[in-house]
């Protein structure tokens, strides 16, 4: 009892390090195009670590549910938490993904190996083969990929009021900014002369 306590302790711990690394990686371009200053983008980070780590534990109900339902095999909800920790570690760097150019890669590339790190260690701890390993793992990874693009009112409401929280701006801009985008200097002043004629 008091192991599965520790483990899942543990399990979080990691969870929670890794979503805040991944948070900063992502989210940091949008708090500085806002200009939300450095404590709020921590009381931010920390929050939507928080919002990866409730992600990342439906995964594992998912799992863990699929291995008992579908295949029989008993299965501690701790294993599957840690299993579902040691898979999120590639987002440790997920700070990296700020680089420009490479950052996107990283972050797809995070994704593949977590995914796959997952894939392996739930068919080895259950003696699953690969495609039984396939099924188990992919739905709730598919699941949780779909929750994060799924655009609805509520959805909408929840995100602005977590933005409003955590860095105290009421609303939130997205658009950048031509200074950010990768075109050069020298073509801006070209266009704006453009328009102007």
């Amino acid at each position: 009892m008091w192991v599965d306590i520790i483990i899942i302790v543990f399990s979080i711990t990691v969870l929670f390090i890794c979503g805040f690394m991944e948070s900063i990686g992502t989210r940091t371009p949008l708090l500085m195009l806002n200009r939300v200053p450095l404590r709020r983008s921590v009381y931010h980070w920390a929050v939507f670590a928080g919002v990866h780590v409730l992600g990342q534990l439906l995964w594992a109900a998912s799992i863990w549910g699929l291995v008992q339902m579908i295949y029989g095999h008993r299965a501690d909800f701790s294993d599957v938490v840690l299993i579902v920790a040691i898979s999120y570690l590639p987002y440790f760097f997920g700070f990296m993904f700020l680089l420009p150019y490479l950052g996107p890669l990283l972050m797809y590339g995070s994704g593949i190996v977590s995914l796959a790190i997952a894939l392996l260690l739930i068919g080895i701890a259950f003696d699953l083969g690969p495609w039984q390993a396939i099924v188990g793992v992919f739905a709730g990874w598919l699941l949780l990929r779909l929750l994060e693009r799924w655009q609805s009112q509520p959805i909408q409401v929840v995100q602005q009021w977590l933005w409003h929280m955590t860095t105290g701006f009421p609303v939130r801009r997205e658009q950048v900014p031509p200074v950010l985008t990768l075109a050069s200097a020298e073509q801006q002043p070209r266009e704006e002369s453009a328009h102007a004629t």
